[in-house]
């Protein structure tokens, strides 16, 4: 059975609804046509636990627990002796909601698949993802965020000023960052890679272009064998790059100036949401730090103004706990 179709069937069939024993009637019956079954009552054991393999890829760990209750319900239903043992969930090979982190070995790879691929969809896609997978992690961009990006070259050294494109929390509101790297590193051109970038940004069919570059991204990377590139199983998206950024800016210049690179309205943001969760965080999968881009963060620079927001922001929460520690203690009832 050719696993690609077999899950497009189950990806097609799962749409929004939450009953998931009517999706298992769904799915049983389309993949069984799909197998060559007459009908369900045909339905052995072997085919319950390939049906349970095909959502274990396929599907987040909490969503796979409720179509293997599905899945024992229907054998219970037709009879079926299952064991259990072979429908447990083996999360290293689950699929994450979102990758915490993309190793430079992969994206290498994703890369050279890029350039050797035909893509006609849109002229500039090739080139601007090629771009994003090698320039991404050193500046940790939204993507939204090229639409305002602003390099400029002093010297032997680059500024590049990013306006904050976070809609949530009221950060989309005009407020920038501005890091500052040397010209040249490892032989690479840094002002001329984040011009590109910048030209990009400027297109007029920008969003068109990221759009057609994220589908030719998934389509390279599903031609690879993830887990013989690096190791663990990991489906990464165009986004995840800035996470890059981020671990390896906190792992040479700690979580304050981290929190000023990324446009961060709180230092808790990053612990939050980038690399530190089971859903492929770095921690939890072992994964070998990127020391060649930990080296050029180190030289990178924040500019100060960035830097006293952060801190400016740590004091008023500091400030507010304080008062709020005082009321408490103030309407306490004494013993």
């Amino acid at each position: 059975m050719k696993e690609n179709t077999a899950s497009t069937i189950i990806t097609r069939t799962l749409g929004t609804d939450n009953d998931y024993q009517y999706k298992i009637d769904c799915i049983v019956r389309k993949w069984g046509q799909y197998v060559g079954l007459a009908n369900e009552n045909e339905l052995k054991e072997m085919h319950i636990y390939a049906l349970h393999k095909l959502f274990e890829n396929k599907l987040k760990t909490n969503t796979v627990r409720k179509y293997r209750a599905a899945l024992k319900w229907k054998a219970a239903q037709l009879g079926l002796k299952i064991d259990s043992k072979k429908l447990e969930i083996n999360k290293r090979f689950t699929r994450s909601a979102k990758a915490k982190f993309y190793p430079k070995e992969l994206r290498l790879a994703v890369a050279r698949n890029v350039r050797n691929c035909e893509w006609k969809s849109n002229k500039y896609a090739k080139d601007f993802l090629t771009l994003h997978l090698i320039a991404g992690p050193l500046l940790g961009y939204r993507m939204k965020e090229l639409r305002g990006l602003n390099v400029s070259i002093d010297g032997g050294v680059v500024n590049v000023q990013i306006i904050n494109g976070k809609n949530s929390n009221g950060r989309a509101n005009g407020d920038y960052r501005t890091l500052i790297y040397p010209r040249l590193h490892n032989g690479m051109d840094l002002a001329k890679a984040f011009l590109k970038l910048k030209k990009f940004g400027e297109m007029s069919d920008y969003f068109a272009i990221v759009k057609s570059a994220a589908n030719l991204h998934r389509k390279c990377l599903n031609e690879l064998d993830v887990e013989q590139i690096i190791g663990v199983k990991l489906n990464p998206v165009m986004t995840t790059i800035r996470h890059e950024f981020k671990l390896a800016f906190e792992e040479a210049n700690g979580a304050l100036l981290t929190s000023a690179a990324m446009g961060h309205s709180s230092m808790i943001t990053q612990k939050r949401d980038y690399g530190d969760k089971s859903t492929g965080g770095r921690k939890k999968l072992k994964y070998e730090k990127d020391e060649e881009l930990i080296n050029l963060m180190r030289i990178v620079k924040v500019a100060e103004e960035n830097v006293e927001k952060v801190v400016k922001r740590i004091s008023d929460v500091e400030s507010v706990l304080a008062d709020v520690k005082a009321k408490v203690k103030l309407n306490t009832p004494s013993m």
